[in-house]
């Protein structure tokens, strides 16, 4: 629980309000992170770490997949198995259950992955993949998960070129 204390004139603490309690966290908009984030500023620093580095990503993200569909002409594709009309999905924290459950979902596969110490803001590693393939990709290398693919002929020209590339 992270609360919000005054000292009074006399010299005793007390409570003025609670934020939250850790273990339900509800963030429900980017204003109310903000408004969140100097209360929090002093009392829990690895929290605001966290949360900083998910807004960012998730303005990476939406940035990235929207820069791919404006190259493919209004066409998100899945750079692995040729999926077209991916979605771009919502970045609210009330979007991720519809997130989660939308099939047709893009995501960003980090083509060395970052377990491999693949750079996770780098373009160059980045993928544009289904939910399918990005699940079935996990941390495999780029070569070892092609492999595995049944129909390697609607394979992104980009991820041929790291393959040969890698030759």
């Amino acid at each position: 629980m992270i609360t919000i204390t005054k000292s009074s004139r006399t010299g005793s603490t007390i409570e003025i309000e609670q934020i939250f309690n850790e273990q339900h966290v509800h963030i429900k908009s980017r204003a109310s992170y903000l408004l969140l984030k100097e209360k929090l500023m002093m009392a829990d620093e690895d929290f605001l770490n966290k949360t900083k580095t998910l807004w960012d990503w998730l303005d990476f993200r939406e940035i990235y997949l929207l820069k791919r569909k404006k190259e493919n002409n209004g066409n998100l594709k899945c750079d692995y198995c040729g999926k077209e009309h991916l979605d771009i999905g919502g970045k609210k924290p009330e979007d991720l259950k519809a997130n989660n459950r939308n099939k047709n979902l893009a995501t960003i596969d980090h083509i060395e992955p970052l377990s491999d110490n693949g750079e996770k803001y780098n373009e160059s590693n980045l993928a544009v993949a289904c939910k399918k393939c990005n699940q079935k990709k996990a941390n495999k290398s780029l070569r070892e998960f092609v492999n595995s693919l049944k129909d390697k002929s609607k394979i992104h020209k980009k991820i041929l070129k790291i393959l040969q590339q890698e030759n």
